[in-house]
């Protein structure tokens, strides 16, 4: 913050330096202050900082995949009316989207639980730095992410391979037409 809100100066304004040292005295009483902390304090303060990010991290994901979750709904919607009434081509090219629409939307489902792992243990961590839950719990959390986040890379390792081949089926699809 101190390093953010620094302004720049001009020479010999008084009135600036003063309010520049009054910041320097600011930051050196909280420094003193952080100084002042146990090691259990200062590793108590660590840990919600970290917590505390990783919760706006995942916020952000989740906002993302909510994103790609309504996007993936209106397409759906659109490619619905499209292909109603068209050609032997337009009903092929609807199979096959559909399909690379399903590998997608298995893998959003599948990142969505896994934000959801993620939540659940940094609100078991942050109770845990609370003591209001146990060691194991907080073991058992972190054993279902690493469950769950392995799961969830699988599912997209599959999702990037299937998507793969079925673009070369539109593309003859397309091709052919």
């Amino acid at each position: 913050q101190f390093v953010r809100e620094q302004p720049e100066m001009q020479h010999g304004n008084f009135t600036e330096a003063v309010a520049f040292l009054a910041r320097v005295q600011r930051l050196h009483g909280s420094l003193g202050a952080a100084g002042r902390l146990s090691a259990t304090g200062k590793a108590s303060a660590v840990v919600a900082q970290g917590v505390q990010h990783m919760q706006r991290l995942l916020k952000t994901e989740a906002h993302t995949l909510g994103i790609y979750r309504d996007h993936s709904t209106h397409s759906k919607r659109a490619a619905q009316s499209w292909a109603s009434g068209r050609a032997q081509a337009m009903v092929a090219v609807d199979t096959v989207w559909w399909k690379l629409r399903s590998e997608f939307d298995d893998y959003i489902d599948a990142a969505e639980e896994q934000i959801q792992a993620y939540r659940e243990a940094f609100e078991l961590l942050a109770s845990y730095r609370h003591c209001s839950a146990g060691f194991s719990q907080v073991q058992q959390a972190y054993r279902r992410t690493e469950t769950v986040r392995s799961a969830t890379h699988d599912k997209l390792k599959s999702a990037w391979r299937r998507a793969g081949s079925l673009l070369g089926e539109l593309g003859a699809i397309i091709a052919d037409a």
